[in-house]
């Protein structure tokens, strides 16, 4: 069961090549918090066996999946 849910994960995340997503990005930098919202095209996906799976929006940084606040794909028209 948990190899099946490892591949579907995989696939979830693979899906997500090309797609026009936004997020919220959360920055601690000393003792304050810095967001920035994100909107683009995802370019890039790095998988990793820890779990800790991160894209790439327009060939920019790399954001951890698991950090990101309020993520969806975007509708395109």
């Amino acid at each position: 069961m948990l190899k099946y849910q490892i591949n579907q994960d995989f696939k979830d995340i693979v899906s997500l090549m090309g797609q026009q997503v936004s997020f919220i990005s959360s920055l601690k930098v000393e003792d304050k918090f810095y967001r920035e919202e994100i909107k683009g095209t995802v370019t890039d996906i790095s998988l990793s066996l820890s779990g800790q799976h991160s894209i790439s929006v327009d060939g920019g940084d790399y954001f951890l999946l698991s950090e990101l606040l309020e993520f969806q794909l975007l509708t395109t028209s």
